[in-house]
C-alpha cells in the first residue's frame, strides 16, 4: 500500500504543480482566485478516490474503510509534502516577487467580493488589513511550512470522505 500511495501522492504532486506552472505562466493572479482553489480540491478529491479504487483492484477488488483511509491519508501526505517544497522554491527562489503579486490581487478581489454582497467601508478595510498581514505570512516559507502542518489535520476529513469512496467491503459468506 505504502509504494503504491507514494507513487501516487508523487503524481498528484505533479499534476499540482504543472497547473501551478500553466496558472503561473497564463496570469498569475489567477492564483489568488477563490475558484481556483476549488478546482485544485474537486480534482485533488477525484484523483485521491481514482487512484484509491485503482489499488484496490488491484488488490483483488476488496479494501475496507481503515485501508482506504489509510491509503488516502499517505498520498494526501506526500502530495501536500511534494507541493509544499515546490511552493516554497517558487516563492522564495524561483519568483520572490510572487508573494507581492498574489497580496495585490487577494487585496483588489477581497475587496471586490466585499462590495458586491454591499459590506461597510469599515469591514472592508478591516479585511483588508488583516489580508495585509495574513499573505506575506502565509506565502514564507515559515508560513508554507506551518500550513503543512495545517493541512495535515485538513488531509484526515479529506481521507475519511475518499475512504468512503474508495472501501469496498468483501461480501459476507451466506450461512
Amino acid at each position: 500500500m505504502q509504494k503504491h500511495a507514494l507513487k501516487n501522492g508523487v503524481i498528484l504532486s505533479g499534476i499540482s504543480i504543472v497547473l501551478i506552472l500553466i496558472i503561473y505562466v497564463i496570469d498569475v493572479t489567477l492564483i489568488a482566485k477563490w475558484y481556483v482553489g476549488i478546482g485544485a480540491f474537486v480534482l485533488s478529491m477525484t484523483l485521491v478516490s481514482y487512484f484509491g479504487i485503482q489499488y484496490r483492484k488491484e488488490i483483488g477488488g476488496f479494501l475496507g474503510f481503515k485501508g482506504s483511509f489509510m491509503y488516502s491519508y499517505l498520498t494526501f501526505i506526500v502530495a501536500g509534502f511534494v507541493s509544499t517544497i515546490f511552493n516554497i522554491l517558487l516563492y522564495t527562489v524561483i519568483d520572490p516577487e510572487l508573494p507581492q503579486i498574489i497580496l495585490e490581487a487577494s487585496l483588489e478581489n477581497t475587496e471586490q467580493i466585499l462590495r458586491s454582497f454591499g459590506a461597510p467601508d469599515s469591514a472592508i478595510d478591516e479585511a483588508i488589513e488583516k489580508i495585509k498581514v495574513d499573505i506575506p505570512a502565509q506565502l514564507s516559507a515559515m508560513g508554507q511550512v506551518k500550513f503543512y502542518g495545517w493541512t495535515l489535520l485538513i488531509y484526515l476529513g479529506l481521507s475519511l470522505i475518499t475512504g468512503l469512496i474508495i472501501r469496498k467491503n468483501e461480501p459476507e459468506p451466506k450461512a
